[in-house]
């Protein structure tokens, strides 16, 4: 395999795992707006991930503990596959939103 090829197919695995994170990271915080009706969305901004809750007062991601798993991810996968780099926000059955 020529090097052109070795760099294209890590351009195409880096942006399938870029995807398949971010899938992740929006399911887990859709499960947690699920279970937790006092939380209406989860925004990311500025490198930052929080979720708010009706009076549009942030939620920190460590102040409960069923955010860990979520935190956690994205702690460990940030920085490779910048998953807080790209502005979202979302309800937990709305579409996600990029721009506002």
């Amino acid at each position: 395999m020529n090097i052109d090829t070795q760099i294209a197919l890590v351009n195409e695995y880096y942006g399938k795992a870029c995807e398949t994170a971010e899938a992740a990271m929006v399911e887990m915080a859709r499960d947690i707006l699920r279970k937790h009706p006092e939380l209406t969305e989860f925004v990311i901004e500025q490198k930052m991930a929080d979720f708010f809750n009706a009076d549009k007062n942030w939620v920190e991601l460590g102040s409960h503990p069923d955010f860990e798993k979520l935190m956690k991810f994205i702690e460990a996968w940030d920085a490779k596959l910048k998953l807080t780099s790209a502005p979202m926000r979302f309800t937990a059955i709305g579409p996600i939103v990029r721009k506002w």
